[in-house]
């Protein structure tokens, strides 16, 4: 049913959004600490404790909201394949892991080079403009693998 699909949307959003709340600070914090470094290698070192951060805060949020999922129903049948979920949302999040890495350390870069930003601004920018476009394209990319399709008969 369509509302069991929005539902499935709202908490793939929620986790997204809940890792970026703990990969916020930790990214700031590194940039901040490594302000002295040059610009290229601040934006490159705050972009892999983001990763880090993210990633790990994302997993084990959308395994704690999804695991309803994949429990075995009174008939005895399985509610979603774990395996094809995880190829569909690994397709989803390459791509938009893509997005969101090449444009924060873009944006962050810009900041701290041409603007003179300070390092804990810049990653803020960068990853709050970031969070956006991945947002988007990640909800575009699950959409279009299928991984929340409503189930046929």
């Amino acid at each position: 049913m369509w509302y069991t699909v929005l539902r499935d949307y709202i908490r793939l959003n929620q986790s997204m959004l809940v890792a970026f709340a703990v990969a916020f600070p930790a990214s700031a914090f590194a940039s901040d600490v490594l302000s002295d470094q040059a610009s290229y290698l601040n934006a490159t070192y705050a972009t892999v404790v983001d990763y880090a951060a993210y990633l790990g805060t994302f997993g084990v949020v959308f395994y704690v909201t999804n695991r309803h999922r994949y429990r075995l129903g009174p008939d005895g049948r399985r509610g979603a394949d774990p395996r094809s979920d995880f190829k569909k949302i690994l397709a989803s999040a390459g791509i938009g892991e893509v997005v969101y890495g090449v444009a924060r350390w873009t944006v962050q870069y810009y900041l701290l080079d041409v603007w003179q930003y300070e390092a804990y601004m810049s990653s803020v920018v960068a990853q709050a403009t970031s969070v956006i476009i991945y947002m988007v394209v990640m909800n575009v990319s699950v959409r279009a693998t299928g991984l929340y399709s409503p189930k046929k008969g």
